[in-house]
């Protein structure tokens, strides 16, 4: 389906940086793809319709006393990535032995933690990265 949209001068300028500085990012992890302005929209409908279906998801059964235990998504995200613990080590500055258990959902990360790997897989969105388990 085609849906043609108008944006001002000045958004379709960030949306041209955002599809610059994403085709760098790209370039740098070995992948030769640009990356369009079509690119950036798309992605950012995807991220959205997802934000508002995984909260309504977690809101239905958000049931306040129900014992669950909150997992993360972080090696997941990084196998799509093509990332390593090596690597997610170095952007986020946390020693190897701490992101390991967090990575296998051993132990819950601190908020400190959290940010930091998220700012780093650039997932600034919780309800991508966290899901509950009963």
């Amino acid at each position: 389906m085609k849906i043609e949209i108008n944006l001002k001068e000045e958004s379709v300028k960030k949306l041209s940086e955002v599809a610059q500085y994403e085709t760098l990012q790209r370039k740098i992890r070995g992948i030769d793809e640009v990356v369009t302005e079509e690119d950036i929209v798309k992605g950012a409908v995807y991220d959205y319709l997802n934000k508002v279906y995984n909260f309504n998801k977690i809101k239905e059964t958000n049931d306040l006393g129900s014992p669950y235990q909150l997992k993360n998504r972080f090696k997941q995200i990084m196998d799509e990535d093509g990332l390593k613990p090596k690597d997610l080590e170095k952007l986020t500055g946390i020693p190897a032995r701490n992101l390991s258990r967090v990575l296998n959902n051993k132990s819950q990360p601190s908020l400190d933690y959290f940010v930091r790997i998220c700012v780093a897989l650039k997932k600034y969105d919780m309800f991508s990265v966290l899901y509950k388990e009963k």
